[in-house]
């Protein structure tokens, strides 16, 4: 009998995630509905609301108010960041902050000036409210951060921020700016202000986690972290560490690597990636415990997950550990059949040369179970149950193989075997 070569490579390659991990992990929807009117009050027609998203470069929803100068805009991740920009011919264009709230509506008012030079518009902004001020202003702020201005953005964002205390956006966009900066107590700082104005500002309070996390303060990104547990607004968070993992593995730094991994994985159960990265890594070095600890995770969340069966399955065979091995192999002769037919019979045989008989035995099962008419693996399971004194169903197996292929070389093999049973 030909010894088959068996290699199976788990290629470690780690790119970073778009956005949130998965759908399934998508907070409440949140809705948005507006009115849109000018200084004395009257609605404004015709206005095109368009609502973006800083972390998501490809969401982009557009409304256009009605009469009565209103929209409507149902968000499906609440926990994002969101801007919305009003614009129409004839008047100012602005752009605003807009934070939907998890499974509830929220009214939001906008006051559109007309475009007007001079003195005219000077008079204009002057009349405005403080409230429009300091929108404004801190749009001024968003632009100077867009053209990568951002100690003018800090200083416009601080602005609005003194215009009207009662504003979050102003203080999150400062946290955001120190954050980017590397002033990690500077990010705290803003944000724990922004969220004594706005206790559900979810930027604010991913900002506030991330920098205590970035800062060594443990305790503190603890309290921030269940805060963000609490409004459910995890997912994002591990998504960006989960990429700063993928940074650091790329850069060849696999100690940082693999502690942002498994920070990405507790902080969001439901992140399938990083607990599959971290099983490919940990197989790879031969750290076959934790390997299959993080497989069979992967395997909670996708069952016919077989890139994680199959590391679940070789891991818990090299542990000797048969009843862990047996259900990774009953997984992937349901989830990877194709697998199962071949590679699994490439391993059976394997396993058998080597004299592992009761293993052998044990991946033959599976791969008669996804083809009965694999005559190879009849032979070789007829026989492996010979030689283990199992005769009534080794018979069973070999006149199975001696059915499909009456001509195959090993086929007297097997009628001796029978005969001897007999």
């Amino acid at each position: 009998m030909k010894t088959a070569n068996r290699s199976i490579i788990f290629f470690l390659c780690v790119v970073a995630l778009v956005a949130t991990a998965n759908d399934a992990a998508a907070q409440a929807a949140g809705r948005i509905s507006g009115q849109v009117a000018d200084q004395a009050g009257n609605p404004i027609e015709g206005v095109l609301v368009t609502a973006l998203s800083p972390s998501m470069e490809s969401f982009k929803i557009e409304k256009t108010t009605n009469k009565k100068g209103k929209f409507v805009i149902a968000f499906t991740d609440s926990a994002s960041r969101y801007v919305v920009e009003l614009k129409k011919e004839g008047y100012q264009t602005i752009v605003a902050p807009i934070n939907p709230t998890p499974g509830q509506t929220r009214l939001v008012e906008y006051v559109l000036l007309p475009t007007a030079g001079g003195e005219q518009a000077g008079d204009q902004r002057a009349a405005m409210t403080g409230a429009s001020r300091a929108i404004l202003v801190y749009n001024e702020g968003v632009e100077a951060q867009r053209a990568g201005d951002l100690e003018l953005a800090a200083k416009k964002y601080n602005e609005a921020a003194t215009m009207n205390q009662d504003l979050a956006a102003p203080r999150t966009a400062l946290a955001a700016v120190a954050l980017m900066q590397g002033d990690y107590p500077g990010a705290a700082a803003e944000a724990e202000k922004a969220l004594i104005i706005d206790p559900n500002d979810a930027r604010a309070m991913q900002i506030r986690f991330d920098a205590y996390r970035l800062a060594g303060d443990k305790e503190k990104a603890k309290e921030a972290e269940q805060a963000l547990r609490e409004l459910g607004g995890l997912s994002e968070t591990a998504a960006r560490i989960f990429n700063e993992g993928a940074d650091a593995y790329n850069a060849g730094d696999m100690t940082t690597a693999i502690s942002k991994f498994q920070q990405a994985a507790d902080l969001d159960p439901s992140l399938v990636q990083a607990r599959m990265v971290l099983a490919k890594f940990y197989f790879s070095e031969g750290n076959l415990s934790e390997a299959l600890a993080r497989a069979e995770e992967v395997v909670a969340l996708e069952p016919d997950n077989g890139e994680a069966l199959r590391i679940a399955y070789d891991s818990a065979r090299r542990l000797g550990d048969t009843e862990r091995a047996a259900k990774a192999l009953d997984g992937l002769a349901v989830s990877d059949p194709e697998w199962a037919a071949t590679g699994l019979y490439q391993l059976a045989v394997e396993l058998y040369n080597n004299g592992q008989t009761d293993e052998a035995a044990q991946a033959l099962e599976r791969v008669l179970l996804v083809d009965p008419d694999h005559a190879r693996a009849n032979y070789l399971l007829g026989v492996a149950l010979f030689n283990s004194g199992q005769t009534v169903p080794a018979s069973e197996h070999l006149k199975k193989f001696i059915e499909l292929a009456p001509d195959d070389p090993d086929a007297a093999i097997a009628k001796d075997l029978l005969a001897y049973a007999d």
